[in-house]
């Protein structure tokens, strides 16, 4: 994305063209459609200073519109130097609550820039007044003399890429790999998010069962696990973990007093559930039928409401998906249902590719894929000092799970993280490996059987690649067909632009 003038944007008001003059002065793809109140706030904004004696110097290298990459947050104006930075969000009528709220989460979305100074300002272009975010987090007022000033002082402004400065991981958590940091609130939930949240925490009091289904990436695990410390505050919660557990279960567990989070395997005791106000169920997709209906029994006797958090696809064995447990969950009596569909932590190209790996008919001809590595090793040895050289870039290597029983390639890699473990968690950066079990067959990517008859190669692999958030490693070890079928979804672009 390119910065602007803004003097030179403010001059047209064409409506009907104004989104894609904007495009294409900015060389952005964005297509939402500006308003009038939109494009006249900025003009107002703009005559505002000018009157104030402003050179239209101090117009140059803003960023208009910015969007940080995956978590979809919007800056209206941003300018960004060396030692300080600029933000300006328009308003045609001004809310002063919702206002001051928005400047706090700008500054949260902006803190990983702390070498620099700050100014959060808002514009009320309707009384034509400036509000700048203080310290202590109020809204004060400023003159238009003083914003000029504050214009004035930042040196070697950006006039480019300042998409480099946002990487999704100052901005997302996941509560398992970060408890910290979400057990300190450093985290946002989007819209959606916290519309779901809203409504549960106002009805739940009153007995039900609740549902939250979404694909990888869409925030499921924070949501419930939010939606948990908040209920934590009114009574105790339980939560059970449909895998294995990790270090965040337990830490969290040990921080916040009123929340304990089983495994699984909690479920195969003599278990009591009258000690609890709420319960919720995460990654429900995996635990056995007739455990869920023991379970809800229990809670039936108590009154004790449910959450239940799922995705149908992240199955990794044949029983789960034989049990269709979503199914069963959305035919309970009177279960409300709520969906998250928008990823919010895969990025989108990563997302695209894993799509079209999986079905070269999905393959998506818009992304370069310039985040996706594709390896190739001819033996084990080679590929267990490619995933070294990886794992010193960052990388985190996730197996498939093995058999306890019989021995296969995957035994030969020596790694605690395997496909089981890593559920409801995320990485940067992933490196996952492709052996001799995977093939093409009707351009759809198929494994051969397991060691463990009830494990399923396939859909470890997209439960492991769906971890990651910002770059992705793969290695085929002796396979060239499927190499070749994965280096064809880079090359289609390649090609198509060549």
């Amino acid at each position: 994305m390119k910065a602007l003038n803004l003097y030179i944007l403010s001059c047209y008001s064409d409506t009907e063209n104004y989104t894609e003059y904007y495009g294409a002065m900015a060389e952005s793809e964005k297509t939402e459609r500006y308003s009038q109140e939109e494009i006249n706030s900025l003009k107002t904004l703009v005559d505002l200073l000018l009157d104030a004696g402003a050179g239209l110097q101090l117009f140059e290298n803003y960023f208009y519109g910015f969007v940080i990459p995956q978590i979809g947050k919007e800056f209206d104006i941003l300018k960004i130097g060396n030692d300080s930075l600029l933000n300006i969000e328009l308003k045609s009528r001004m809310d002063e609550e919702r206002a001051r709220e928005q400047l706090i989460k700008n500054r949260f979305y902006l803190r990983h820039l702390s070498d620099r100074k700050q100014s959060l300002i808002t514009f009320d272009a309707q009384s034509g007044r400036l509000f700048e975010l203080t310290e202590n987090q109020t809204l004060c007022s400023i003159s238009a003399n003083e914003l000029k000033k504050r214009m004035g002082t930042i040196a070697e402004a950006y006039d480019e890429g300042v998409e480099k400065l946002f990487s999704v991981s100052h901005f997302l958590i996941s509560p398992l790999n970060t408890p910290k940091r979400f057990m300190d609130g450093e985290y946002f939930l989007t819209q959606r998010q916290q519309e779901i949240k809203n409504e549960i925490l106002k009805e739940i009091d009153s007995g039900a069962y609740y549902a939250i289904k979404g694909s990888a990436g869409t925030g499921k695990t924070l949501l419930v696990y939010d939606i948990a410390k908040e209920l934590s505050k009114r009574g105790k919660v339980g939560v059970i973990h449909c895998g294995q557990m990790a270090d965040g279960h337990k830490c969290i567990s040990e921080v916040c007093n009123n929340i304990d989070i089983f495994p699984v395997a909690w479920l195969k005791t003599d278990y009591n559930t009258s000690s609890y106000r709420y319960f919720i169920v995460d990654e429900a997709q995996r635990i056995y039928k007739l455990q869920l209906l023991k379970l809800l029994e229990k809670l039936n006797q108590g009154s004790i409401p449910v959450i239940f958090s799922y995705d149908s696809r992240q199955t990794l064995a044949r029983s789960e998906s034989e049990d269709a447990i979503p199914n069963l969950i959305e035919s309970l009596d009177g279960v409300k249902l709520f969906s998250l569909t928008n990823k919010i932590r895969t990025n989108p190209e990563l997302a695209a590719f894993i799509q079209g790996m999986g079905d070269e008919e999905k393959i998506n001809r818009n992304y370069f894929y310039h985040n996706v590595d594709l390896l190739y090793a001819n033996n084990v040895t080679e590929a267990q000092n490619m995933i070294a050289i990886y794992q010193s870039r960052g990388y985190q290597f996730i197996n498939h799970t093995p058999s306890q029983y019989v021995s296969a390639t995957l035994d030969k890699f020596s790694t605690n993280v395997v496909a089981h473990t890593v559920i409801g968690q995320e990485f940067d950066n992933v490196i996952v490996m492709m052996d001799e079990n995977f093939y093409y067959e009707d351009r759809k990517l198929k494994s051969k059987a397991h060691p463990n008859w009830n494990y399923l190669y396939h859909q470890m692999l997209f439960q492991e690649v769906t971890r990651v958030r910002e770059k992705l490693a793969i290695v085929v070890i002796g396979n060239p067909d499927v190499f070749s079928h994965l280096i064809k979804i880079k090359q289609i672009r390649t090609s198509k632009v060549g």
